[in-house]
């Protein structure tokens, strides 16, 4: 069974700021950005390794703060250059508690944590399994954790009113450029953009648009009894795993032609994992 590498913003690790990507329409793009994604934590720690002063602007550091109040809501619309479609992020947080989650044309997904437990969570499946996994930190708190070194070139441009800092973290063969953009006057964050630049190929860019940013999140947003009516997909045996995930295929018109394609078949399901079915179910319903 061949490796689906469709980055998924929230439910595997990434979530609104989270690093991410919404390229699909091309596996080449697709690999480039789930390696950037999930490379942030070596490649951010390379980079930090010594002790040196704060490379942190003084914009970003003043939304920096205000996320370290510990509770807070934010929203954004995601357009990649390389899709035509736009996503829907929402990321809330209180303490220790987490709610993250990516609206896309074929559904939607998340993670959520709370009382001390977390899950990954798929709507359109029906299904969530319990994961050990620490939820993961905004791309903010990644930047100013481990004071990522600031670039001079911002080679974005800007709106009216508006100012920018840009930050990089590299890894062997490939780049990534984070570039906050701020209103000038109010200090508001406006936009994230991130760019994929790897040898070799084109670069990605990736704009996030601050939708809403306020100091607060509804208690509903960490309340897991939804969880109930959804398939637990971590307890599921061999055989139930196939019957769930042929009843799940059946359902949204997935055809063996379909897994063909992603050189999968109905037996690979028995031992399938939640992200790869969840990334081979969202993969396939937008090829078709």
């Amino acid at each position: 069974m061949r490796i689906l590498n469709k980055t998924v913003c929230i439910c595997l690790a990434a979530s609104i700021l989270v690093l991410s990507s919404c390229g699909k329409d091309n596996k080449a793009s697709s690999d480039k950005n789930e390696k950037s994604a999930s490379s942030v934590a070596q490649s951010v720690a390379d980079s930090s390794s010594k002790a040196e002063k704060s490379n942190i602007g003084k914009y970003l550091n003043a939304v920096a703060e205000k996320i370290k109040q510990g509770t807070y809501t934010m929203k954004c619309t995601v357009k990649a250059d390389n899709s035509d479609e736009e996503m829907k992020l929402v990321r809330a947080v209180d303490n220790k508690n987490v709610y993250q989650i990516q609206q896309e044309k074929a559904g939607s997904y998340g993670i959520i944590s709370a009382e001390g437990k977390t899950y990954n969570f798929d709507n359109a499946t029906g299904m969530y399994q319990k994961t050990d996994a620490k939820p993961p930190l905004s791309i903010i708190e990644e930047v100013v954790n481990r004071n990522l070194p600031r670039s001079e070139d911002i080679e974005v441009e800007l709106p009216q009113g508006t100012t920018a800092e840009r930050y990089i973290f590299t890894g062997e063969s490939y780049i990534t450029y984070i570039t906050f953009v701020f209103d000038v006057k109010t200090g508001d964050l406006k936009q994230c953009v991130l760019t994929y630049s790897i040898e070799g190929e084109d670069d990605v860019n990736e704009t996030r648009t601050i939708d809403s940013f306020e100091l607060t999140a509804d208690k509903s947003y960490f309340d897991t009894s939804f969880l109930v009516k959804m398939a637990d997909f971590g307890d599921m045996t061999k055989d139930e795993k196939l019957t769930f995930c042929k009843k799940v295929c059946k359902e949204r018109g997935i055809t063996s032609d379909d897994l063909d394609e992603y050189d999968v078949s109905e037996d690979d399901f028995r031992n399938i994992e939640f992200s790869a079915f969840l990334n081979l179910i969202y993969s396939v319903s937008e090829d078709k």
